[in-house]
């Protein structure tokens, strides 16, 4: 199995995130676009409020800000035929939303645990991460995070609530299955030994996705850069 450059895809809420990912020939898409958070950075809107819908995983090629308009579409049905593809999250503000805050983001789902997120609160997920990811294209991708931010710790209820229950698709679930005690594990930055990446700094993060593809090419699974 390869997995081309072109088959990666990025999905961030913030806006500094998106552009870098060229360089890398990745795609990349900005989230949470309908819904911005304006308390934060001076009313900058940089950071997304709701987190990602699933209408908004979507199989574009290029880098795609909120901003962007026009851009090609391509159809997300994929088959046996189709090259092997990488879709790859940030956790704030794209799998989760703004903590407890379910009347201003339809489809968003409050969970019984604490995310200390931008001033912390009880764990949210956006509504891609409620709808699960296997109801978009990724379902037939393998999968991966790249965050800036650590979620709340390694090994904390809420970290592996992200690995067991959100980070599920039908590709990834059975290449998981193969080895799930190796594979199910956090990295940090640019030491990337798993497809979850914690602590990798905002407008860097292309460099850990990257790797993350690499990662899956000492794995068996070639995943070309554009994938």
């Amino acid at each position: 199995v390869q997995i081309q450059s072109g088959e990666v895809y990025f999905f961030d809420d913030r806006t500094e995130n998106i552009p870098p990912f060229q360089e890398k020939g990745l795609n990349s898409r900005g989230v949470s676009c309908a819904s911005r958070d304006w308390q934060l950075y001076g009313g900058s809107g940089m950071v997304g409020y709701c987190g990602a819908r699933p209408e908004e995983i979507v199989k574009d090629k290029g880098n795609v800000g909120c901003h962007d308009n026009g851009h090609a579409h391509m159809d997300g049905q994929q088959d046996h035929q189709e090259p092997a593809c990488l879709c790859v999250f940030d956790i704030d503000r794209t799998l989760t939303g703004k903590q407890g805050d379910t009347e201003h983001c339809p489809g968003n789902v409050v969970k019984d645990m604490y995310d200390d997120a931008y001033g912390g609160g009880k764990a949210t997920l956006s509504a891609l991460a409620a709808a699960g990811i296997s109801s978009t294209f990724c379902n037939d991708c393998y999968l991966g995070i790249t965050s800036a931010g650590t979620g709340n710790g390694v090994g904390s209820p809420w970290n592996n609530y992200l690995l067991d229950d959100v980070m599920r698709g039908a590709v990834h679930d059975q290449f998981i299955q193969r080895n799930p005690a190796s594979y199910k594990t956090w990295s940090q930055g640019t030491d990337v030994h798993s497809p979850y990446v914690l602590g990798q700094g905002n407008k860097i993060k292309q460099n850990a996705v990257e790797l993350i593809r690499e990662w899956y090419g000492s794995q068996g699974v070639q995943i070309q850069s554009g994938e």
